[in-house]
């Protein structure tokens, strides 16, 4: 019991434990700046999608209207 009163290995153990926060705030940080990384790849990888899927919907339009302006009497 006297070792554990040894103030020696109360401030070594209030050390670890603070060391201990600080990795586990590190590891927070880390993570969260990865998830925001991530957001912003998702954010960009919609974006593309959204404009090939409107060119692309533009250019089958544009063939429609072709084709009608070439075959008015076919539908």
């Amino acid at each position: 019991i006297s070792s554990l009163c040894d103030p020696f290995r109360i401030l070594e153990f209030k050390k670890t434990k603070r060391t201990t926060k600080t990795i586990n705030l590190l590891i927070r940080s880390q993570s969260s700046h990865s998830t925001s990384q991530q957001y912003a790849v998702n954010n960009i990888q919609a974006e593309v999608q959204a404009d090939v899927q409107a060119d692309t919907q533009a250019d089958m339009q544009a063939d429609i209207d072709d084709h009608q302006d070439d075959y008015p009497n076919i539908t």
